[in-house]
């Protein structure tokens, strides 16, 4: 038969053909099909042939045989799906059919159609062949006028038709083999924006029952199906799938191993695979799903470039998550496509803003989160950003390098947006900025962080991350460096040979070192020096450079080339005796030439240096020191850099020792009378020259008193270390004898010199007006700076004896007149110092410690004459202030030694420890009050400077001072906090218990001592040594500390009990009370239990009221009603002399409980938005659970937030009832109730939001309740207010119009217009206080509508809103006026009548005349 059928095809004899066919019956084509077809597996033309001959017999024009032809199209679709069909044919099959459907009738192309949905929901696609027939079907129908379904379901346009069969399509289970075909034949299919909406959505969810490893091509064939309008389900499905698929990978690694996230991809390469070895099979399987992250990544950002609307969605996207912050959208994965978006040119300053932004806000809500008890209680957690960003870093060995260059440049983004900023005007703060915890700077920590460890772990970008470094540090001159110093010295430290991949680019940095500050240009050089270690030939270039700085004519390169050659010669260390007459045979060799020949082990750590080497370096010290000579003859700044340098280069380069005291010996003695006779035994004039016209210091000679001393100190120190200083004699000991003779010359001709033996007068010009006053100024301090280094000489020498105690005192007299007479001389308001002196912090320690700690007996008498010397002690205790004052705020010392970190620590401790150890010991002494304030001042700085700086450090300083010792000696280990709590409570009590009223030296003490209570409450619960906050349990009922609950518990009683009459006294300890309730919760004395510090608030606000009495009560009532009232006040502290800054104070802490609530809003809401869009993805059963126990949690919330608002409403409330006075209690009063009204609008805006979403069908009962708050309790109060603000201001107008007088008019105008400007700046809130008001009403009105309610049933619109004459207010006004006027007409008249007397009693006189 199948000859017969090829014949009359080949003949075109199509009616023969159609009428053989008909002779045949549909099952035995059928069979007749199967034979030929399935007996051609790999395929045959004969059999394509047949099949066109048998399609063409049935379409005949006069003999159209349908079901034929139906029943052939089925089969042949069977074909398709069969296994046993070769692809061959099957591909030949299928361009036979496709050209057939236009030929099938209505009844065909719907039975097609249903037949290929099955095949779709079993599976039985045949690699996807048969699918391939469906958009041409769907197309076949969709141009048919008519489709007839059925007897049950009738018929239907063919439009209707097609959208039944894709709604069909979708709402059926789908085979897992059929997904990545359907996708591919999709977008073939035209569809409207909604059935491609819905088709995406199941096609997404079919994701997460995917193989990972299909999953690519899946997303690669979805990407371009979406179109322009769909990219949001799109991406939403996909983060969704992978933040599943990444919490069940954790989950499992977390129950085989038990590690963390960060652990989860340190897999080792060569695992031993066993059938057992189910560990190693996850690990694979965490990494197999990270490379198919990569790559579907890798599919998004190709499509982002392609197709710029997915980017702009994405953008979209991250604005949603910024506000959210929901730990669901911030996944790992959604970080890692943001990045490697981020390469895309058009997208990447929005998406890198974005995230800056995105992480910026994760700190800040850390930040406020742990600072309050009751944020604390919400469980609202926020997303370990730093923990993700971490893992997105981990990723990246997995085939995720497009995110690298993004992460690169995060980390830089980060770095210039959080990094240390300009003070003000743009002035460059001098020294290191302190480390605080605040959302910057653990931004730029953060950025920090992926700097360093991309370096690590990444080749690819490490060029690029050093060249960005290096421009930075020049490019941004007139803004703090540090953060970017320090990443480049941690990736010098640690991989020095590769950065020295960017040899070129480092010596075109070094040609442009000389840009930068002198401060920032010693960083840079102390973070490179690894890689001048091991590269002589950078370490030639530098040496050039510095050379040529060194002749700069700009004085900032000269201090920069002196400095960084200390630098050289602190690194490169010598052994054995040196002598600066070496250098003079060193003379004909280049510099260059010896440094080319030094070879630095850096990888050795041991002191001891090889022979060689050490030569060679003792070659190149020996060079630079002669180099260095040319400082000696350059301008001051050059020379005190040069000698506050060289006590470093001692300290490291121990023997180096002797040609700096040659030196330095020979340089003074062009400045020293070497005859014993001569008094005074310097030349201060030679110091100072005249530039310009303009006297300026030449020569620092304090400095240089101060450096040969303290370089021959610690010379001497490191020569008895032992060890390998024993070997040979670091200082000769006749430069010891003769800087000995040297200074004790000084000393005793010092002793007996008076100002005038300087040229100094009493009566001289001290001011900056005049050359000459500006001449004597830096001669004064010239000679009070060398008076300090004699000090230091005097008080460090080993034999501290009554001789030397005089010898200071006498020396501490002449520096005390020359340093009143220069006070009393000035006549400028500019106190600027020309003084080059600063005292070391060597000094600063052994002097405080041996005033106030140094119990030893070789040196008690000497001592003991120091401390009872009051002046000695008040200098003493000022200069370790202002010490302890700078390294604190700056991290230097200006003195010798002052940017030894290791040194200023040590001060610090000692100066700490010392100072709490004499306020102890003269705390009940009045006649001491000075010298306690100064010591507790010294001891609070002290303790600001370890918890910025040395915070690891704080808990051993805290024991040291705590005095608690064991029988042994040794400090108790129990939480050293508490106990100097505890002591200063107890001296708090102690002072505020007298009989008598608070002396004045206790009213600048308590204060202080309310502050360091304070500081130390609020560190109690950190962890120094990781410097992270201690773990607190949320669910317990005292989740912070019981130390600090009963601390504020005493505070809260003492404010509740004790009567102080000093205003500033009661504001430390009103604002201490406050913040420890903030942070720790119920606290109130009395055993109420109250959330947060809202509690405490309302009971200052109502004793606020009851002491400055209502606005409604008459005078005869205050008289009764307030002595009745106060009986049952909460705060004794509070009268009518501290009500004035205590306003303030409560609105402050108001402000910061209202900033609270709605941050608390705001994250409410965006969680909120993101579980909305999570319930696309889900299924039903899991949507209703996920609904049910997020509901829980935010009826929880909005109830705790309507009923903190309501006491902050009642607190307002007490506020504007009672009679402030003008000035700041109102002003902030206004500005306070504008903020909370604003908060209350938002909250009606998110009550409007949340029915708009169909969240809640109806307003809680806590919001109806807080409408009726502020409707009954605070807003018809808020317009009497307003009017008893305004006649207060009224009445003090014109109470100073009658004291004005009328003999200067000018002085009335000014006066006027100053009255003015009084009231306009009380009154400024005013109008943003009713526009609040007003608003939040419009919108209560807008909510009532939607929730048909009337919410402003109780909101009664007050009279004094409306426009209306006051017939009392007229009469009384008039009265006034008219009293004014009377009063003004008597005035003249009385002045008439003495001018018209005086007339009268002159005028006989010229009469006489």
């Amino acid at each position: 038969m199948d000859e017969q059928l090829l014949k009359l095809f080949d003949t075109d004899n199509f009616e023969e053909l159609s009428q053989k066919l008909r002779e045949i019956t549909i099952e035995q084509l059928k069979e007749f099909l199967d034979d030929h077809i399935l007996r051609h597996k790999n395929g045959s033309e004969e059999s394509t042939k047949i099949l066109r001959a048998i399609f063409k017999g049935c379409n005949s024009e006069k003999n159209h045989l349908s079901l034929h032809t139906i029943a052939v199209f089925t089969h042949c679709l069977k074909f398709l799906s069969s296994p046993d069909v070769s692809q061959n044919t099957g591909t030949d099959i299928l361009g036979i059919i496709l050209f057939e459907i236009d030929k099938l009738t209505t009844g065909g192309l719907v039975d097609a159609s249903k037949m290929i949905i099955e095949m779709i929901r079993n599976g039985n696609t045949g690699h996807g062949r048969a699918i391939q027939v469906l958009p041409k079907l769907l197309t076949c129908i969709e141009q048919k006028n008519e489709v007839y379904i059925g007897a049950d379901q009738g018929s239907m346009s063919g439009s209707e038709y097609k959208k039944h069969l894709i709604n069909n399509l979708c709402s059926g289970k789908w085979s897992s083999r059929s997904i990545i075909h359907l996708a591919n034949i999709f977008k073939d299919v035209s569809m409207s924006i909604d059935e491609m909406r819905f088709f995406l959505q199941k096609m997404l969810r079919q994701l997460e029952r995917l193989e990972i490893q299909e999953i690519p091509p899946l997303v690669h064939q979805i990407l371009p199906l979406s179109g322009k309008t769909n990219h949001d389900i799109v991406l939403q499905g996909i983060f969704h799938v992978f933040l599943k698929l990444d919490k069940k990978s954790l989950e499992e690694q977390r129950k085989s191993t038990g590690d963390s996230w960060d652990e989860m991809f340190e897999i080792e390469e060569n695992v031993e695979y066993s059938e057992n070895n189910g560990h190693a099979t996850i690990e694979t399987s965490a990494r197999n799903l990270k490379i198919v992250e990569g790559t579907v990544i890798l599919h998004l950002t190709n499509m982002a470039r392609w197709d710029q609307t997915l980017g702009k969605v994405f953008i979209k996207m991250l604005k949603m998550v910024k506000d959210s912050l929901a730990e669901k959208s911030l996944s790992v994965f959604f970080l890692a496509v943001a990045l490697s978006l981020s390469q895309i040119k058009i997208f990447r300053e929005q998406i890198l803003e974005q995230l800056k932004v995105i992480i910026f806000r994760c700190f800040s809500h850390e930040h406020r989160h742990a600072n309050s008890n009751w944020l604390k209680q919400r469980l609202l957690s926020v997303p370990d950003v730093k923990k993700s960003l971490q893992s997105v870093l981990d990723s990246c060995k997995h085939s995720w390098e497009q995110v690298v260059t993004g992460i690169v440049r995060l980390g830089l983004c980060l770095l210039d947006a959080y990094g240390p900023k300009s003070g003000a005007f743009g002035r460059i703060i001098e020294g290191i900025p302190a480390r605080e915890d605040t959302p910057q700077q653990n931004c730029c920590d953060l950025g920090a962080y992926l700097l360093a460890n991309v370096f690590k772990s990444h080749p690819v970008v490490r060029t690029e991350i050093i060249e960005q470094l290096l421009n930075r540090v020049i490019t941004k001159m007139s803004s703090p460096i540090n953060h970017y110093i320090d990443v480049l010295k941690g990736i010098c430290k640690h991989y020095s040979s590769i950065v020295l991949e960017s040899k070129q680019k480092l010596r075109e940095f070094f040609e442009r070192i000389s840009l930068l500050s002198p401060q920032n240009a010693a960083c840079v050089l102390h973070s490179i020096l690894p890689l001048i270690r091991i590269n002589s030939h950078l370490k030639d270039s530098l040496i050039l450079v510095l050379r040529k700085a060194l002749f700069s004519c700009q004085i900032n390169g000269r201090i920069i080339a002196c400095d960084s050659f200390l630098l050289l010669l602190q690194d490169f260390r010598v052994e054995g005796f040196v002598s600066l007459s070496q250098a003079s045979s060193q003379s004909s060799q280049s510099m260059f030439s010896i440094s080319s020949q030094i070879h630095v082990d850096v990888h050795n750590s041991s002191t001891d240096v090889p022979v060689n080497q050490s030569s060679n370096h003792e070659s190149l010290c020996l060079e630079v020191l002669s180099t260095l000579r040319r400082c000696l003859t350059q301008q001051s700044p050059v020379r005190a850099t040069l000698y506050k340098g060289l006590w470093n280069v001692i300290l490291y380069n121990p023997h180096l020792a002797r040609p700096i005291l040659e030196k330095l010996i020979t340089h003074f003695n062009l400045y020293h009378e070497e005859h014993a006779g001569v008094i005074p035994p310097i030349k201060p004039k030679i110091c100072i020259t005249v530039q310009n016209g303009e006297p300026t210091l030449l020569e620092p000679l304090s400095l240089l008193l101060s450096s040969m001393f303290l370089c021959m100190k610690k010379g001497q120190e490191r020569q008895g270390l032992g060890g390998e200083y024993d070997k040979d004699e670091i200082i000769d000991q006749n430069i010891l004898i003769t800087v000995n003779e040297l200074f004790e010359s000084i000393t005793t001709r010092m002793v007996k010199s008076e100002m005038e033996d300087f040229e100094l007068d009493k009566s001289a010009d001290f001011s900056n007006s005049t050359s000459v006053g500006k001449n004597n100024y830096i001669l004064g301090n010239l000679v009070m700076g060398c008076y300090q280094s004699l000090f230091e000489y005097s008080f460090l020498q080993d034999d501290l004896n009554e001789k030397s105690a005089n010898t200071i005192l006498q020396l501490h007299v002449r520096y005390k007149k020359i340093k009143d007479v220069i006070n009393s001389g000035r006549k400028d308001s500019n106190k600027s110092s020309a003084s080059s002196f600063s005292a070391s912090p060597v000094f600063i320690k052994s002097l405080i410690d041996g005033l106030f700690c140094d119990e030893s007996t070789d040196r008690e008498v000497g001592l003991n004459i120091l401390r009872m010397d009051d002046d000695f002690v008040k200098y003493a205790a000022e200069t370790a202030i202002s010490a302890v004052v700078d390294a604190k705020e700056h991290g230097l010392v200006k003195g010798i030694g002052g940017n030894d970190k290791n040194l200023l620590l040590e001060m610090c401790m000692t100066v700490g420890r010392a100072c709490l150890k004499k306020f102890m010991e003269l705390r009940n002494d009045p006649t001491a009050s000075a010298i306690c304030h100064s010591c507790l001042d010294a001891f609070f700085h002290s303790l600001q400077y370890i918890y910025t700086r040395k915070r690891k450090r704080l808990e051993e300083f805290l024991m040291s001072v705590s005095m608690d010792r064991d029988a042994e000696g040794t400090a108790v280990s129990a939480n050293a906090q508490v106990r100097l709590v505890r002591r200063f409570q107890r001296i708090i009590i102690a002072y505020l218990s007298e009989d008598v009223a608070l002396s004045s030296a206790h009213r600048k003490i308590l204060p202080l001592l309310a502050s360091v209570v304070d500081f130390l409450s609020s560190t109690s619960f950190y962890d120094f040594t990781n410097n992270v906050v201690k773990e607190n349990p949320i669910h317990s009922s005292t989740p912070y500390p019981n130390d600090i609950t009963q601390t504020n518990k005493w505070i809260g009683k003492l404010c509740q009990e004790q009567i102080i009459d000093d205003a500033a006294v009661t504001k430390s300890l009103i604002s201490l009370h406050l913040h420890l309730c903030t942070i720790c919760g119920p606290c109130t004395g009395d055993g109420r239990a109250v959330q947060g510090s809202e509690g405490a608030i309302h009971d200052i606000a109502e004793d606020v009221r009851v002491v400055a009495g209502d606005i409604e009560n008459t005078e005869e009532e205050d008289s009764t009603m307030v002595e009745e009232r106060k009986r049952g006040s909460h705060y004794q502290i509070i009268d009518e002399c501290n009500v004035i800054i205590l306003v303030p104070i409560l609105v402050s802490h108001m402000d910061s409980t209202v900033e609270e609530t709605e941050w608390l809003l705001q994250r409410l809401k965006g969680l909120i938005a993101a579980n909305l869009t999570d319930e696309k993805f889900e299924d039903s059963t899991v949507v209703s659970e996920i609904v049910t126990d997020f509901d829980k949690k935010r009826t929880n919330i909005e109830s705790s937030i309507c009923s903190r608002l309501g006491i902050i409403l009642n607190s307002y409330r007490e506020l504007i009832l009672s009679s402030l006075p003008l000035g700041q209690p109102a002003e902030c009063t206004f500005h306070g109730l504008s903020k909370l009204y604003n908060l209350l609008t938002h909250l009606a805006k998110y009550y409007t939001w949340l029915l708009s979403q169909n969240v809640i069908k109806s307003l809680p009962p806590c919001f109806e309740k807080l409408v009726k708050l502020i409707g009954t309790e605070v807003t018809r109060f808020i317009y009497p207010f307003i009017n008893y603000i305004e006649s207060m201001q009224t009445n003090r107008t014109s109470q100073d119009a009658k004291k004005r007088k009328r003999k200067d008019n000018n002085k009335d105008s000014t006066r006027t217009a100053a009255n003015k400007m009084k009231v306009l700046r009380e009154t400024r809130f005013i109008p943003s206080l009713i526009y609040s008001v007003e608003n939040l009403e419009r919108f209560l009105i807008s909510l009532g509508k939607k929730c048909k309610m009337d919410l402003l049933r109780e909101h009664k619109l007050p009279t004094s809103r409306d426009f209306r004459i006051k017939s009392s207010v007229i009469k009384e006004t008039l009265a006034r006026r008219e009293e004014e006027v009377t009063q003004e007409t008597q005035e003249e008249i009385s002045t008439n009548s003495s001018d018209e007397g005086d007339s009268a009693r002159k005028k006989p006189r010229s009469v006489d005349k």
